[in-house]
């Protein structure tokens, strides 16, 4: 998903209507990397994304993507909030610049097991980003989430499965 569809004609088709801004979509490129995301800021020229994404060795990361530059090259405290109830406070790690993109990764792990699990099943969900001099908060719809990150959880394990299922 966001992997290619920040350059042309497809983010602009795609940023055009709320509803896709708002959608959940599992995310497949080239490259490998993949996922369950939710982009509440798109825009032809802007990005902010919240993602599930796999890691190297099969496990899932939370995931914030943004253009170059948007956000501090530091540390980012993240804390998930779903239907109003506190579910995960992790660290944020900078991962670098990979072009125009920047990412932000922490591991779910076994305590964001039940965090994966209220984005399943809960109607909305609130993402604070926060460091020294920075704060963002990304409000997003979980409408389309559980079989979004059911999909993002089985292809990260290597059991690819089919969304319709």
């Amino acid at each position: 998903m966001r992997r290619w569809f920040w350059s042309g004609a497809v983010l602009a088709v795609w940023a055009g209507s709320a509803a896709a801004q708002q959608g959940w979509e599992f995310y497949a490129d080239d490259a490998g990397n993949r996922g369950a995301a939710v982009c509440p800021i798109a825009t032809a020229s802007d990005f902010l994304c919240f993602e599930i994404g796999c890691t190297d060795d099969g496990g899932l990361d939370f995931v914030i993507a943004a253009p170059s530059g948007r956000l501090p090259e530091r540390p980012l405290q993240m804390a998930l909030a779903v239907d109003g109830r506190a579910v995960a406070q992790v660290s944020l790690q900078p991962r670098g610049a990979m072009g125009t993109q920047s990412e932000y990764r922490a591991p779910v792990g076994a305590a964001g097991q039940a965090a994966l699990r209220a984005l399943e099943l809960g109607g909305a969900a609130d993402v604070t980003l926060q460091s020294d001099d920075f704060r963002r908060v990304l409000s997003f719809d979980l409408t389309g989430s559980m079989q979004t990150i059911a999909q993002a959880r089985a292809d990260c394990a290597g059991q690819p499965v089919n969304p319709r299922d």
